[in-house]
Formats: C-alpha cells, structure tokens, sequence
C-alpha cells in the first residue's frame, strides 16, 4: 500500500505536496513493464545487460519539476517517456529542494542496486 505524506517548504508556507512514498521505485518498474509489454524497450549491443534511468529537474512557469526517463528507447528524450514524480510552485532554492527531494534518496539507493530481468539499473 503506498502512504502518503506531507511536505511543506520554507518559501511557500501553503505549498502543500502529498507524495506516495516509494513512487519512483514503482513507477519505474511499471514503466518498464510497459516497455517491454509493448516492445518498446531497446538493448544496444553497448549496453545489452543494463537499463539506463535518467533523473532530472527543471523549474520553469513558477514551479518545480523532477521526473524520470528510461533510455532504452527508440526516444528516451520524448515527452511520452518523461514521467514527472515531483511538482511543486515555490522557488528552486537549496532549502526547498533538499526538503522535496530528500525522502528519495532511499528509493534512488535502492534502484541503483536492483536487477530487472537480469539487467542492472544504472541511475
């Protein structure tokens, strides 16, 4: 069962983010099982035993977003294999950051050690 939790940050005191825990872990296993359901996933010869996940941010527009891509696809840059795990509207200061992102340092850790159909997650 995923639990939610609150955050507040320091420089929106009514910015109020509820975020399941474990949500990156989940989401990138049911993404990736919908690759391969749909043979959308790609293994290069270069990287034939591993799985490539990017994660990254950018704040734009007022608000904050951190999201994931699979890159063993044909477009691992394309706004249909960018799923957004983090959104939040406050400035993108130091403080804010490290109090959203902090509670998936856990999960990150844990990916980078896993094995999914006998390929190695690489973050």
């Amino acid at each position: 069962m995923l639990l939610e939790s609150v955050i507040y940050l320091d420089t929106a005191p009514k910015c109020v983010i509820k975020l399941p825990n474990m949500l990156i872990t989940v989401s990138v296993y049911c993404n990736l099982y919908l690759l391969f359901r749909y043979g959308l996933l790609v293994h290069y010869e270069s990287m034939s035993d591993e799985i490539h996940v990017k994660i990254g941010g950018d704040h734009g527009r007022g608000s904050f977003k951190m999201n994931f891509q699979i890159c063993n696809t044909e477009k691992p840059n394309s706004p249909e294999n960018t799923i957004c795990f983090v959104l939040f509207e406050a400035k993108d200061r130091k403080e804010n950051l490290k109090t959203a992102l902090s509670r998936y340092k856990d999960d990150v850790n844990d990916l980078q050690s896993s094995v999914w159909r006998q390929a190695y997650l690489l973050i």
